[in-house]
C-alpha cells in the first residue's frame, strides 16, 4: 500500500532503507518484525526513509512499547539527525501539511480526470491517492503520538559499584513511567562534587543492550557522585542518583598493601626459560622450536631409523583388552556423534602389558604433558635414554601410544586426560583423552567413521554383570563428555562465594565440585561485579578483627548493600548443601585474601569447622553421595582449574615441568654410569642446577595454589585470617535500630460496616521508604502487590507507624490480591483457625473489634511495624501472639531473607503486655484482649519475648507517657 518506487530511492540522510522493514513496523505486525531480525540477512534496523525517520521513530512516535523494545533488543539506536524535540516537531509538522497538500492535490486530479482517460490509469490514480491517504493518516498518528508524550520519568534501580582502583561501573534499568514513548537514551554523569558543579565528566547512552556503563580513568582514592537520567522523543527526564550515591575507585588490595602477582608469574616463568636456556641444560629445539635430533650435541643423539615400513606400518586398534594391560583410547566427538573404528569401538591403543604401582602419579604427569601435545616426540626420545628407571620406561610407552594415536587420527591435539581411569575386575585399565571437535572434516581418514552417540550406546550397552573395561568405557561416553564440555567452561562474571569440603583416601585427597562446573568449589555468586572495594573489604577485615561493635560506628552504605549480599549468597549456598542452621554458624569465612581466579571472577570462601573440613578414610558425608557433586583428587582440580582461569600460565608451567623431569631422569641415568671422578663430579654439578630450576619452578607455582593456602587455615584450629559466619549474621543485626520507646499512633476509628466483609479480605502490607532506603525524592513510587496468604479468616494489616520525622516520606502501599473465599473456616484453636467465621459475622452471633499489636522484639521490619488483627470477643491473648509473629516472621521473609524467624516452637517464649496510662501489665494467654473496657482506647498492646522483660521495664521508666 505504500509507493515502492519512492521507497527503493536511496536517501542523503543514511544508508539504503529496508522497505519490507519499514512497512512491517509502520503495519504493528511484530511476527514480520521479529521474523526479519532474526533472519540471516536481516536488514539494516538503523536505516532511514526519505522522510529522514528510522524503523524506531516510527515505533515511537505511534507508542508501540512492544514494537520499540524488540528493535532496541536488537540494536536500534536514536535518529541521531534529531537533536533537540523541537527540530523533530517541526520535521513532522512539515511532513504532514505536505502529505495533507499532496491528498488534496491528487483528489482534484480524481475529480477533475476528463473521460479520454483510460481505465487503467484512473485505477493507478485512485491506488496513488490511497497510498498518499494512507501515508497521511500515519503521519497524523505520528504527530499525535510526539505532542503527547512527555520527557520520561527517573531510571529505576540505579546502582553504583567499584569496578577497580580507577573505574566506577553503573547499572540502570528503564523508568516506571515512559509518558508516552519509550527511553532511548541515558546519560550517566559523575562529579567530586553533591551537586554537581562542575562536572568530571558525562556519557550518553544509546546502545541499550546493555543498560551499564563504565567509567573509565578516574583517580584513585576520590570519591565521585553519579547520577542517571532517560531521554526519550521529547528531552530529557528527572536524573536519579545511584545507590549508594558515591563511591571510591579503590581494590581490596589497596587495604592489604599487596600487589597482584597474576603478571609477575608469568614473566618469572619467561626468565626461568631464558635462564636454563642459557645454561646450555636443555637445548633450545625443545623449549621453543625443535629441530631435527642432528642438531643436537653428540651426546645427546639419538639414531632415529626410518624406513618404508616404518611409513607404511599401520596403527592396530584394540577391540579385546588383555588382562592386567594398559591402554590409551581417544573420544572425539562433534554435537552428538562420534569418532569410531569400523568395528563400532572408539579408538584403543595398547600402552603396556601391566601396570606399574604408581599408576595414579603416572596419571597425574600424563595429564600435565596433554597441555604440550606438541612436545611428546622429544619428551619420548629423552625418556628413552633413561629407560633403566622403571617409571620413565612405562611413560615412555604412554608418550609412544599417544604418538601412535596421533598419527593414525591425524591430529595432534588428543584433548585432555579424563581425570580417572576405567578399570574392571580383570585388571584392565583405560586411559581416556576427550576432545570436542569443531568441524568434523578435520579428522580425515579412511578407516574412521562418524556415527550417533545413541546408536553406539544402543549397540555396545553390555548386560553382562561384569563388563570390561572397554565395556565401561563405552557406557560412560555421555559422562565423560558432559565432564569435558563443563571442565573447561568458566562461569559467568561476578563475585562468587565458594566452599571447601574434603575427603581423605589412603593415597590421595579428594575435593567436592558440582558436576555442573568442575573447574570450581561449590558456589553461589554473590553480585556481578568481581571487585571488591578497600571500603568493603576493610568492613570484613574489621569483623575479622573483631572491631565490628554495637558501639562502632555505623557501616558506610556501601558496607551494608556488601554485607546484605554476602549474607543471602551465603545462606542460598549453606541451604543448597543441606547445611544445618546450627552447623552453619560455625563456618568460617576465609578471610586472608580474595581469590582472584581471573580478571571476571573473583571468590570467597567458606570453610567448614576444623574437624568437618576433610572425612577421614572410612567416613562417610551425604555431599560425596549426591549425583550432583563429584569428587576430584586435589592434583586433578589443580590442573582442571588451572587450565581453565590461567590456561597461559598453566601451558607454560607444564611445559617446564615435564621437561625438567625429563631431564632429572637422565641426570640421575648419569650419575649411575658415570666411571670418573670429574664424570660424577659433572653430573652432579647438573643435578644441583636441575633441583636449583625446579625448586625455582615450585616456588612460582606455590604462589599460583591458593587452595593450598586455604587447606592450611581450614585444618589449623589456632589459624587466623576467618570469621565466623554467626558473627557475619550478627553484624546485620546489630545496625537494625531498635525500636523507639514512644511511638505516635493514627487516631484509632471505630469498626464501620465495611469491617462486616474483612471475612473477604486478605492482608494489607504498608511501609513508608525513605530516601536511605531505596526511594529519590520527588519520585512517586509506584504500588507494589505481594499477595499473601493469612492463615485464617480475619484480616490483617501491617502498617507502619507515621512519625513527625517522615512526614514528608511517600509509602508505598500495597494493596490487597487475593480475595479470600467465602466458604466458612471451622473454629476453634485445634486446627490452628481464630477469628470469626462469616457465618457468625452476618448472624451477630460474635462481637468483633479491631486490635493494632506492636511488636516489640528484633524483627528486621522497619520502625513502628505494626499488626492490625480483627478478632471477637473470644479471641484469647495467645491466638494474639501466635498470629503476631507468624505474620510478622511472612513479612519480614518477603522483604528481606536476612531477617530473623521465630519458629512455631518458640511461640510459647512470647506474651502479651498491655500499657495503659503509663502502667504496664502483662494478660494471661488466656485473656481475651477485647474484654478491656473503655481504658483501652488510650493504651497499646505490645508482643514481646520472655527475655526482653528486664529491658522493658527499664523502658517504661524512661517513657512516662504514650501517645495513642
Amino acid at each position: 500500500n505504500l509507493d515502492k518506487g519512492k521507497r527503493s530511492r536511496k536517501t542523503s540522510y543514511g544508508p539504503m532503507p529496508s522497505p519490507v522493514l519499514f512497512d512491517s513496523v509502520e503495519l504493528q505486525d511484530l511476527d514480520a518484525v521479529r521474523s526479519l531480525l532474526n533472519s540471516p540477512h536481516c536488514p539494516d534496523i538503523n536505516s532511514i526513509n526519505e522522510e529522514g525517520f528510522t524503523p524506531l521513530d516510527v515505533a515511537m512516535m505511534t507508542n508501540n512499547v512492544p514494537m520499540s523494545k524488540m528493535l532496541i533488543t536488537a540494536g536500534a539506536v536514536d535518529n541521531p539527525r534529531f537533536t533537540c524535540p523541537e527540530a523533530r516537531g517541526l520535521h513532522l509538522a512539515t511532513l504532514v501539511s505536505e502529505a495533507e497538500r499532496k491528498v488534496d492535490d491528487m483528489m482534484q486530479q480524481v475529480v477533475n480526470m476528463g473521460p479520454p482517460t483510460s481505465a487503467q490509469q484512473q485505477k493507478e490514480q485512485e491506488q496513488q491517492l490511497k497510498s498518499w491517504e494512507w501515508r497521511f493518516r500515519l503521519l497524523k498518528r505520528m504527530k499525535a503520538g510526539f505532542e503527547h508524550a512527555r520527557p520520561p520519568g527517573a531510571p529505576t534501580a540505579v546502582r553504583l559499584g567499584v569496578s577497580s582502583s580507577t573505574s566506577l561501573c553503573v547499572t540502570f534499568q528503564e523508568p516506571d513511567t515512559i509518558n508516552g514513548a519509550m527511553a532511548t537514551r541515558y546519560k550517566v554523569e559523575w562529579s567530586c562534587y553533591e551537586n554537581f558543579v562542575p562536572l568530571a565528566g558525562e556519557f550518553i547512552q544509546t546502545d541499550l543492550r546493555s543498560m551499564s556503563y563504565n567509567i573509565m580513568g578516574l583517580s584513585k582514592g576520590n570519591a565521585y557522585y553519579v547520577r542517571v537520567s532517560a531521554c526519550n522523543v521529547k528531552g530529557w527526564g528527572p536524573s536519579k542518583p545511584t545507590i549508594p550515591p558515591a563511591g571510591v575507585p579503590s581494590n581490596w588490595r589497596e587495604l592489604e598493601g599487596a600487589e597482584s602477582q597474576d603478571r609477575h608469574r608469568l614473566k618469572k616463568l619467561e626468565d626461568l626459560k631464558t635462564q636454563i636456556k642459557n645454561a646450555k641444560m636443555l637445548e633450545a629445539e625443545t623449549i621453543s622450536t625443535h629441530s631435527s635430533p642432528k642438531g643436537s650435541p653428540p651426546h645427546m643423539r639419538r639414531s632415529v631409523k626410518k624406513g618404508l615400513k616404518n611409513f607404511f606400518q599401520s596403527v592396530k586398534f584394540h577391540r579385546n583388552l588383555k588382562s592386567r594391560g594398559v591402554y590409551l583410547a581417544t573420544i572425539l566427538y562433534h554435537g552428538d556423534h562420534i569418532l569410531v573404528t569400523g568395528e563400532d569401538n572408539v579408538p584403543v591403543v595398547e600402552v603396556d602389558d601391566t601396570f606399574p604401582s604408581m599408576l595414579n602419579l603416572d596419571l597425574h604427569w600424563f595429564m600435565k604433558v596433554s597441555c604440550t601435545w606438541s612436545d611428546l616426540r622429544q619428551l619420548r626420545q629423552d625418556l628413552d635414554r633413561c629407560s633403566s628407571a622403571s617409571s620413565a620406561s612405562f611413560r615412555s610407552r604412554l608418550l609412544q601410544a599417544a604418538i601412535q594415536l596421533q598419527n593414525s587420527l591425524g591430529v595432534q591435539d588428543l584433548g585432555y586426560v579424563y581425570h580417572s581411569a576405567i578399570k574392571d575386575s580383570h585388571g584392565s585399565i583405560v586411559i581416556p583423552t576427550v576432545r570436542q571437535v569443531k568441524d568434523p572434516k578435520y579428522v580425515q581418514s579412511s578407516s574412521l567413521k562418524w556415527v550417533p552417540i545413541s546408536r553406539l550406546q544402543r549397540r555396545r550397552m553390555s548386560a553382562a554383570e561384569d563388563p570390561s573395561a572397554l565395556e565401561r568405557l563405552l557406557n560412560r561416553i555421555p559422562e565423560i563428555m558432559h565432564y569435558n564440555h563443563n571442565s573447561t567452561k568458566p562461569p559467568p562474571r561476578g563475585l562468587y562465594i565458594g566452599y571447601l569440603k574434603l575427603c581423605s583416601s589412603m593415597d590421595s585427597i579428594g575435593v567436592l565440585v558440582p558436576k555442573g562446573n568442575p573447574n570450581m568449589l561449590p558456589h553461589c555468586r554473590i553480585r556481578d561485579n568481581p571487585n571488591v572495594s578497600s571500603e568493603e573489604w576493610d568492613w570484613v577485615r574489621r569483623l575479622c578483627n573483631g572491631e565490628v561493635t554495637e558501639e562502632d560506628p555505623k557501616p558506610t552504605q556501601a558496607q551494608c548493600i556488601f554485607r546484605d549480599q554476602l549474607i543471602r549468597a551465603s545462606k542460598r549456598l549453606l541451604n543448597s548443601l543441606d547445611v544445618a542452621e546450627e552447623d552453619a554458624l560455625q563456618h568460617r569465612l576465609f578471610c586472608t585474601e580474595i581469590l582472584e581466579l581471573d580478571n571476571n571472577v573473583t571468590m570467597l570462601l567458606l570453610v567448614p569447622p576444623v574437624e568437618d573440613v576433610c572425612c577421614a578414610p572410612g567416613q562417610t558425608h551425604h555431599l560425596f553421595q549426591q549425583d550432583s557433586f563429584l569428587t576430584l583428587p586435589l592434583q586433578v582440580f589443580e590442573l582442571v582449574h588451572m587450565t581453565t582461569f590461567q590456561p597461559q600460565f598453566f601451558d607454560q608451567y607444564a611445559m617446564l615441568s615435564s621437561l625438567l623431569e625429563v631431564e632429572n631422569f637422565l641426570v640421575q641415568h648419569q650419575c649411575r654410569e658415570a666411571f670418573s671422578d670429574s664424570e660424577l663430579s659433572g653430573a652432579k654439578h647438573r643435578q644441583l642446577r636441575i633441583a636449583n630450576f625446579q625448586q625455582d619452578l615450585e616456588d612460582i607455582w606455590r604462589g599460583a595454589r591458593w587452595i593450598m593456602d586455604v587447606l592450611q587455615y581450614a585444618r589449623d584450629r589456632t589459624a587466623d585470617g576467618g570469621v565466623l559466619v554467626e558473627r557475619i549474621y550478627q553484624s546485620a543485626a546489630l545496625s537494625v535500630p531498635k525500636v523507639p520507646t514512644q511511638l505516635s499512633l493514627p487516631k484509632s476509628r471505630r469498626p464501620s460496616d465495611s469491617d462486616d466483609n474483612f471475612a473477604r479480605r486478605s492482608p494489607e502490607v504498608c511501609s513508608s521508604t525513605s530516601d536511605e532506603e531505596g526511594m529519590s525524592k520527588g519520585t512517586s513510587p509506584l504500588p507494589t502487590y505481594i499477595p499473601i496468604s493469612p492463615p485464617l479468616e480475619s484480616s490483617l494489616v501491617l502498617a507502619r507507624d507515621p512519625s513527625p520525622s517522615r512526614s514528608r516520606a511517600r509509602s508505598r502501599s500495597i494493596s490487597p490480591v487475593n480475595r479470600l473465599k467465602d466458604s466458612p473456616s471451622p473454629q476453634g484453636s485445634a486446627d490452628g483457625s481464630y477469628g470469626p467465621t462469616k457465618t457468625e459475622i452476618l448472624s451477630g452471633s460474635t462481637k468483633a473489634g479491631i486490635l493494632r499489636v506492636y511488636p516489640d522484639y528484633h524483627t528486621g521490619l522497619a520502625k513502628g511495624t505494626s499488626v492490625k488483627l480483627h478478632v471477637t470477643t473470644k479471641t484469647t491473648s495467645r491466638e494474639v501472639i501466635d498470629l503476631v509473629v507468624r505474620q510478622i516472621n511472612k513479612a519480614g521473609r518477603s522483604r528481606d531473607p536476612v531477617s530473623p524467624l521465630y519458629p512455631d516452637d518458640l511461640l510459647h517464649n512470647f506474651f502479651l503486655v498491655a500499657i495503659i496510662a503509663g502502667r504496664e501489665r502483662q494478660l494471661p494467654d488466656t485473656y481475651q484482649p477485647l474484654q478491656l473496657q473503655n481504658p483501652w482506647a488510650k493504651g497499646k498492646l505490645l508482643v514481646r519475648l520472655r527475655d526482653q522483660a528486664t529491658a522493658a521495664l527499664a523502658m517504661l521508666h524512661e517513657t512516662q507517657s504514650t501517645s495513642v
